[in-house]
């Protein structure tokens, strides 16, 4: 007998490439899957395997201001409740933590026998600008969910050994950030060079991601204009609240901005580089533990990576012979960074890249995903 699973994100899906490929794969792979997600209207290509169902809010139309934020997240949470009550599901697939608190009140109040993954995606109660009052209050709440919750999934090793730690739960099963890769073969892309009249002994480093406060964008910046050579550049591909301040370097030309792109051409642009930045903050526990889906991203597209000296990045990069992690994440470690890798040749990473592409697939991540719900079934 088939299973029902609802998946639930309080997020527009349109970019969340997690949630789409998790939640394909159980549609894909014999569940009758539903996710719920607030209604956008941004268009999107990818292919739905599961049913979108899009729940309006009259909210939306309020600015984004901290309150009203807040009155879109009710809101969502209270007409996800009463939707639910139509589809009697099986299991409920939540992401993050507020997915969780809408998951909890149908277990509770709607369907007891229903089962609940948890998926953090990341350390949902570390997270950069959590703090005071809010975070006591995500803290609290964490905790009394988790009673309701039958298996649990995050993103990196060493968040999954913090929540063992904090609730003695069984491990969580970690499932990587690795998108789903589909790129053309046999195809060589140049496209930051052809945009941007880069030279052709110029090498092209690459920061891809939002582009805000706490994802060292000042810190490269700076890096970048402070170096003694101009044969090194940086394109920084992404958008942000740094977006104008990234625009206002471009005069020194070693400093470009690049819009997001569709997501079915990111991997060209991606691999128009010669280098990936993967840089993070050290300003929570989140992000020092995280283990971004840029940086698969660039090893999949065959870039030599620097890093950030964070624990899980590091172990990774080392582990895999992909790249050099920065000696501190400041203006003179990056910049140490960027020379060390001239030195060595990005040819040294090859055997490494090759080797962590396949190892770290998306078919690995879709396999233990249904693995894990096969054991819930069984339950």
């Amino acid at each position: 007998m088939r299973k029902t699973v609802l998946a639930i994100t309080v997020n527009e899906i349109t970019n969340d490439n997690r949630v789409i490929n998790y939640t394909n794969a159980l549609a894909k792979n014999g569940y009758t899957t539903f996710l719920f997600s607030p209604q956008t209207t941004k268009e999107h290509k990818a292919t739905y395997f599961f049913n979108s169902v899009y729940i309006k809010l009259l909210s939306e139309r309020l600015p984004s201001f901290f309150m009203f934020n807040y009155l879109r997240l009710f809101e969502f949470i209270f007409k996800a409740y009463k939707r639910s009550k139509s589809y009697q599901p099986d299991i409920i697939h939540a992401n993050d933590l507020k997915g969780l608190l809408i998951a909890s009140r149908i277990k509770k109040y709607i369907k007891k026998d229903v089962q609940i993954v948890y998926d953090a995606h990341e350390y949902e109660t570390e997270v950069n600008g959590l703090k005071g009052v809010q975070k006591r209050i995500y803290k609290l709440l964490e905790r009394g969910l988790m009673k309701y919750v039958t298996r649990m999934i995050t993103v990196s090793d060493t968040i999954a050994q913090e929540y063992v730690k904090l609730y003695g739960i069984e491990k969580p099963e970690v499932l990587l950030n690795v998108p789903k890769f589909t790129f053309p073969e046999n195809q060589e892309y140049d496209l930051f060079r052809q945009k941007f009249k880069i030279k052709s002994d110029q090498r092209i480093f690459l920061y891809q991601g939002y582009l805000m406060p706490g994802r060292g964008i000042e810190i490269l910046l700076e890096a970048f204009i402070g170096l003694d050579y101009d044969k090194d550049v940086i394109v920084f591909m992404g958008k942000g609240s740094l977006s104008d301040l990234i625009k206002s370097y471009q005069k020194t030309g070693r400093v470009f901005f690049h819009d997001f792109v569709d997501p079915s051409e990111y991997l060209k642009y991606t691999s128009s580089a010669d280098v990936g930045i993967s840089f993070i903050e050290d300003i929570s526990l989140s992000d020092r533990y995280c283990l971004p889906n840029k940086l698969f991203e660039y090893i999949f597209c065959g870039l030599p990576v620097i890093c950030s000296n964070l624990p899980e990045m590091k172990k990774l990069v080392e582990t895999e012979k992909v790249g050099i992690i920065a000696n501190s994440n400041t203006v003179n470690g990056f910049k140490e960074a960027v020379i060390e890798m001239n030195s060595v040749g990005l040819s040294s990473f090859d055997k490494g890249l090759l080797s962590a592409s396949k190892k770290y697939s998306w078919e690995r991540q879709e396999e233990k995903l249904i693995i894990l719900y096969g054991q819930i079934r069984s339950i």
